[in-house]
């Protein structure tokens, strides 16, 4: 399953499009945060997220759980053209 979010209306006014990471408004990553988590609670199953400026292609591939998402979104660190790849376990699982 692939997922779209879109969240380019909580990007910090300084976003950078060449940037490596997303750039969000620190008051709103909780309310990203919450989101995904609810979705969590709604998907079983494993899905994708592509956090990519318009319908830029994908760069880099990264295989997370759902708490390491929540943990880069947390951070204001998501990852600009990369595909994630969110299983519901942690590694080892």
């Amino acid at each position: 399953m692939k997922l779209f979010l879109g969240v380019h209306d909580i990007l910090d006014d300084k976003a950078d499009w060449n940037a490596a990471t997303w750039l969000f408004n620190p008051a709103e990553l909780p309310r990203f945060v919450a989101t995904l988590q609810r979705l969590y609670q709604l998907m079983e199953e494993d899905f994708e997220l592509v956090a990519a400026w318009a319908l830029e292609e994908h760069r880099v591939n990264s295989v997370v759980s759902r708490s390491e998402l929540v943990a880069i979104v947390s951070t204001n660190k998501l990852g600009n053209a990369v595909l994630y790849r969110v299983k519901r376990w942690a590694s080892g699982r």
